[in-house]
C-alpha cells in the first residue's frame, strides 16, 4: 500500500485559482515577446472605476455633441474676413429711377426747315431735287454706265470733270422757294454729292485730283511728270477706286517734291 500524498507536495489552494485581471500580466506567445498596447499602458494608470464605469467616456470627451456645438459657436462668433454685403436700394430709388443723361439720336433729330440748318433729311431733300434735274441731261446716263466699269485714270478724270461741273453749277445757289421741306436753302457740296449718292470725301478727292492733274499731268502748268502721265494710261489691276487713290497719292508725292525744290512757289 503506497503512502498517501505528502502535505508538502500538495499544491496550494492559491495556485489552483484563476488569476484575476489585476494580477495577470500581458499574455505571452511562444517565441514572441510580450504584446505591448498603447491603450493598456494608459488604462493601467487610470483608476478601476474610470476604466469600467463608462466605456464610452473617452469618445464623449473628444467627440461629444457639446464640443461640436461649442466649436461651431466659436467659428460663428469670429469676425468674417473679406465679405461685404451688398447695399439694398431704398424704395424711393426703385420707384423714382434716375433719368438717362443721353437721348437716342431719333429723339434729337431736327425736322427739315427753311433755316438752312444742315441735317440728313435736308441734304436728302436737296439732293433729290438736284438729281431730278441732272438725271434728265445727256451726260447722266454715261456717268452711271461708267460707274459700273473698271476705268483707267484718263477715263476716270472725265467722270471727275462731270461731277465737278455739277458742283460748280449748284454750290452756293439756293433751292426754289416752293421746294417742299427745303425751300430757299443755300446748297452745299455735301448736298450735291447726295444727288450722285456719293460721299463728301469722294467729292473732295475729285476736286483735288483735277487740280493736281492740271499742275503735274499732261501739259501741267508747273511740270509734266512722266510718272503721272504713265499712270493715267495704266489698266487698273483691281478696281477704279483703288487706282484713283494710288493716282492721287502719286500726285501728292510729286507736289511735295516740287514744293521742296521751289520754296518760293515759282
Amino acid at each position: 500500500m503506497s503512502p498517501g500524498p505528502n502535505q508538502s507536495a500538495a499544491r496550494p489552494w492559491s495556485s489552483s485559482r484563476t488569476p484575476s485581471l489585476t494580477d495577470s500580466s500581458s499574455p505571452q506567445i511562444a517565441g514572441k515577446g510580450p504584446r505591448i498596447s498603447s491603450t493598456s499602458s494608459s488604462s493601467s494608470t487610470a483608476p478601476a472605476s474610470s476604466r469600467f464605469s463608462n466605456p464610452f467616456a473617452r469618445y464623449e470627451s473628444g467627440y461629444g455633441l457639446a464640443s461640436r456645438q461649442t466649436g461651431a459657436h466659436d467659428n460663428a462668433s469670429s469676425p468674417s474676413i473679406g465679405i461685404t454685403l451688398p447695399s439694398i436700394p431704398s424704395l424711393s430709388t426703385v420707384s423714382n429711377p434716375t433719368p438717362p443723361t443721353t437721348l437716342a439720336p431719333s429723339a434729337t433729330a431736327l425736322a427739315p426747315s427753311l433755316s438752312g440748318v444742315a441735317t440728313s433729311a435736308l441734304d436728302t431733300a436737296v439732293g433729290l431735287w438736284i438729281r431730278g434735274v441732272i438725271s434728265k441731261e445727256s451726260q447722266w446716263d454715261a456717268f452711271v454706265k461708267n460707274r459700273a466699269r473698271v476705268l483707267r485714270m484718263r477715263e476716270q478724270l472725265e467722270q471727275y470733270k462731270y461731277v465737278q461741273r455739277v458742283i460748280d453749277r449748284y454750290v452756293g445757289t439756293t433751292t426754289p422757294v416752293d421746294l417742299e421741306g427745303a425751300g430757299g436753302v443755300t446748297i452745299t457740296k455735301a448736298q450735291v454729292m447726295r444727288a450722285f449718292n456719293l460721299s463728301l470725301a469722294w467729292g473732295e478727292d475729285c476736286t483735288e485730283t483735277l487740280v493736281m492733274t492740271t499742275l503735274y499731268g499732261p501739259g501741267g502748268t508747273r511740270c509734266e511728270d512722266a510718272r503721272v502721265c504713265a499712270m493715267m494710261e495704266e489698266e487698273p489691276p483691281i478696281s477704279t477706286g483703288i487706282q484713283a487713290k494710288k493716282y492721287l497719292a502719286l500726285l501728292r508725292e510729286v507736289h511735295g517734291q516740287w514744293t521742296v525744290a521751289h520754296p518760293d512757289g515759282l
